[in-house]
């Protein structure tokens, strides 16, 4: 196997991809070779400093608006990135929200409705169309980025960790359905990452910085969105060729320490 670490040719379609994890994913794909296709919500500028900075490394690189609680929109970013890259060969599906710090008698119906929309409806929503496009060619890979709260089940953020942990449903019934058609699910569960969401989830312990949190976790740091990129990109590759409907912790063994998660 020549290269079993490179994308090269490969054509990359993130969710979520103008900051934070999906920025990283999007950066480290392209650093390995891959063409990517950068999905957005509203931050159109963020989208375009991400393009710019993936093409400086020699590949095609386009931003695509996507709103993944619009089912429309979801097949359009498909579709769109089809037709921008010439081709899919797999998914990074990372757009998502942070619930609100309330335990789940005083959530609202308005914030279980607002964080099933992104996290959950437009998790399903991505796999379905990034499905149907690679169940035709019979091949191709749709990662979700999920979160250890799946496993862990964090107190105060219902909504949150209900969606994440429904991911993990949606990924081995998906990876079952489609094995027999090469093609490849898996999620991410990232523990606390250096992110403007991480900064929120911590802001009402009344930490501002993550890294802060990161001097009390077994490695000493807090994970970085280059982290997950890194792993994402080990998935595409075709050294992970063979793996599919598993569940991955990128957490820096902070899962091991009672009470941090």
């Amino acid at each position: 196997m020549e290269k079993p670490y490179s994308l090269e040719g490969q054509k990359i379609a993130i969710t979520g991809a103008s900051r934070g994890i999906g920025r990283g994913i999007a950066l480290q794909c392209a650093r390995a070779g891959a063409d990517i296709a950068v999905g957005y919500n509203s931050n159109a500028e963020a989208a375009g400093e991400v393009v710019a900075e993936a093409k400086k490394l020699g590949v095609k690189a386009v931003a695509v608006k996507c709103n993944v609680a619009d089912s429309g929109e979801v097949r359009a970013f498909y579709d769109g990135a089809v037709d921008a890259l010439g081709g899919l060969d797999a998914t990074a599906i990372n757009a998502g929200i942070s619930s609100k710090a309330v335990n789940v008698r005083a959530t609202s119906d308005e914030e279980i409705e607002r964080v099933f929309a992104v996290d959950l409806l437009g998790a399903y929503y991505s796999a379905r169309e990034a499905a149907r496009i690679f169940h035709e060619q019979k091949s191709g890979l749709i990662v979700m980025i999920s979160s250890v709260l799946a496993e862990t089940r964090g107190a105060k953020m219902g909504p949150y960790c209900v969606a994440k942990a429904a991911l993990e449903g949606l990924m081995t019934m998906l990876a079952r359905e489609e094995a027999p058609f090469r093609v490849r699910v898996n999620n991410i569960l990232p523990g606390l990452v250096n992110t403007d969401m991480g900064k929120q989830v911590l802001k009402p312990m009344g930490i501002t910085d993550p890294a802060m949190v990161g001097k009390a976790m077994p490695m000493g740091r807090v994970c970085e969105p280059e982290d997950i990129g890194n792993l994402f990109a080990f998935l595409a590759s075709p050294a992970g060729s063979y793996i599919t409907g598993q569940s991955i912790m990128v957490e820096g063994g902070t899962t091991l320490v009672k009470g941090l998660f």
